[in-house]
């Protein structure tokens, strides 16, 4: 099973609906380097007996749908890395998680139909997505952005919009830059190269072997 695609509206809503945390740990995410988990695994889509049972003892429909906002909570690459594409046993905390994604699910669902007729904000997200210098961003035109989150977080508790590790540029040459992040050193092609995209939070890069900078996943490399 393909790993689902997610748009950058859905990222944003997940990340702002929330409150900007990893579900598993509390810890802050940053936007672009936060991971929209699946907390039933879409693997389980592979095996329609076994789907079949997990639903049952989560109390959930035969026709819940694994790739929805029932299903998204925002989480660091580490615990999603972690749990992989095992599904929790159905203990009453995992179960709090799925009730949280559903109760907030219409929620976050308008908040990104919203972003995607706003043009103004699908900008600002587009311009994020399309960043390859990601310590030059713009403040200005994330400013929409950032008004439609802090407006979603004077309804609860106030947390800091971070749009992504802080860079600093430690070595320029034709072709390359050298960049320092919270995740280490690594290098950031000048122009856009499908090969440098990353493939978990679409950023290129910076790289550091085949962990991408932004985010700290690593890629598996067979």
């Amino acid at each position: 099973m393909s790993g689902y695609k997610f748009t950058a509206a859905q990222r944003f809503a997940v990340y702002t609906v929330h409150g900007a945390v990893c579900y598993l740990n509390g810890e802050p995410l940053y936007l672009k380097a936060m991971r929209v988990d699946h907390v039933l695994p879409r693997s389980l889509k592979d095996d329609s007996e076994r789907l079949s049972t997990v639903l049952k003892d989560y109390g959930l429909a035969d026709d819940f749908d694994l790739d929805s906002f029932e299903n998204w909570l925002p989480t660091c690459d580490p615990c999603n890395s972690a749990k992989y594409k095992e599904p929790f046993r159905p203990t009453p905390i995992i179960q709090r998680y799925i009730e949280r994604a559903r109760a907030k699910a219409a929620e976050t669902k308008a908040l990104a139909e919203r972003i995607v007729t706003n043009q103004a904000i699908s900008k600002a997200l587009n311009t994020i997505e399309m960043a390859i210098d990601q310590a030059q961003f713009d403040p200005n035109i994330l400013a929409p952005l950032i008004e439609l989150y802090e407006e979603h977080q004077r309804r609860a508790q106030a947390r800091e919009f971070r749009v992504t590790p802080q860079f600093t540029v430690l070595h320029e040459r034709e072709g390359y830059r050298i960049i320092q992040s919270s995740y280490g050193v690594g290098y950031v092609p000048d122009a856009a190269q499908p090969s440098s995209l990353c493939p978990d939070c679409g950023n290129y890069g910076p790289w550091s072997g085949a962990r991408c900078m932004s985010c700290g996943h690593l890629i598996e490399v067979d």
